[in-house]
């Protein structure tokens, strides 16, 4: 039985190769996205740590600390590299596609070994997980993607056809689709770090506990969040996880100081004043992270907690390590009344960038 021919239009190209070669240019262009939204990111994470600050912008997608420091430099040096030719021009030969590959599959396999050390603690009780997987997880599953496309790509790109015809995307279509990526991964990147680590809680043994301050009502009061806060805080107190409670808060426009609602809160519920620090002028996140190192420094704590609602435990770390310190985060469990919850979620996602470029020329 005679096979019939594949059909051609004016172009050169065949039927069969026109329906596949739409998905693999919107593939495409989408991974080139992912490449150059990546690729922006360890450039500046590279930056960060050659001006030596003390924020370590790496840990905030891949840890590369079980490598030597060189090996960790030359790596990121030559993923860099791999995804910006990669954002701007698909490799045709072959040994450019296996180098770029093969660099993308070491980082997904790193992405892995993070996300097996995360389990590794979590089964040793060092953590309890908010959300089934860690943040380092969908890492690895993006150096995934762009490993087979970016060793894949231009052969499924540029199929032969009658004539040597080639499917070559339209340039506006790919700028576009690898715009909308960068802009989506920027939304979600953020996203995943407030969710995946915010609701993680690390129970290592603490000096003392910082308590992030919220709205307190003319009366006193304090806030649902703010009291979901404190609970969270009081409740390690008395399970001896923490000795100190240092509560942070700014002083608003009535004149109400939340620190001082939130010691006189924490009372009530039974805590002694003896055990109870405070900080009057955490006006904002930054603030509370300088103020209370300091004061923790005064009185010689050297581990130190923080409690606070799991969409500002992301900004919490960043700052106290940008202020030369680490701390343990302990979020307050999730209120399933509070509807502030999504739209302040949606508020920390600038938050968040405005601080990690802040904090990389610190």
């Amino acid at each position: 039985m005679q096979q019939k021919a594949p059909e051609y239009n004016s172009s050169g190209q065949s039927r069969e190769k026109r329906r596949f070669g739409i998905p693999a240019t919107l593939l495409l262009a989408f991974a080139r996205g992912v490449a150059l939204f990546i690729a922006l990111y360890a450039l500046l994470s590279s930056l960060g740590v050659l001006l030596g600050n003390h924020y370590n912008q790496n840990v905030w997608w891949i840890d590369l600390t079980q490598l030597p420091l060189a090996a960790g430099v030359i790596l990121q040096a030559a993923l860099i590299i791999a995804l910006s030719v990669f954002a701007f021009h698909v490799p045709r030969s072959l040994a450019a596609r296996i180098g770029g590959a093969l660099i993308c599959l070491i980082f997904a396999v790193l992405a892995f070994y993070n996300t097996a050390e995360v389990f590794q603690v979590r089964n040793a009780g060092g953590v309890t997980l908010g959300f089934p997987l860690p943040f380092s997880f969908f890492i690895a599953l993006a150096f995934l993607l762009l490993t087979f496309v970016y060793f894949f790509g231009n052969p499924l790109l540029h199929g032969k056809a009658r004539k040597g015809a080639q499917l070559k995307p339209r340039r506006k279509t790919t700028i576009t689709i690898m715009t909308l990526t960068v802009l989506l991964m920027g939304i979600l990147f953020p996203w995943g770090q407030i969710y995946c680590f915010g609701t993680t809680d690390y129970k290592n043994p603490v000096d003392a506990t910082v308590v992030l301050g919220a709205q307190v009502y003319p009366n006193g009061t304090p806030s649902r969040a703010l009291a979901d806060r404190l609970d969270a805080a009081i409740r390690l107190y008395k399970l001896g996880e923490t000795p100190i409670l240092i509560m942070s808060g700014g002083i608003d426009s009535s004149g109400v100081s939340e620190a001082v609602a939130m010691r006189d809160y924490a009372i009530r519920q039974g805590v002694p004043e003896s055990a109870i620090l405070i900080d009057e002028y955490g006006n904002n996140t930054e603030a509370t992270a300088r103020n209370t190192i300091k004061l923790c420094e005064q009185y010689g704590y050297e581990h130190i907690g923080a409690v606070s609602s799991f969409y500002h435990m992301a900004r919490i770390k960043m700052l106290f390590l940008a202020n030369g310190h680490d701390v343990y985060t302990r979020p307050a469990p999730i209120n399933p009344l509070d509807r502030t919850i999504f739209p302040t979620m949606l508020r920390e996602i600038p938050g968040w960038w405005y601080y990690w470029f802040s904090n990389i020329f610190i």
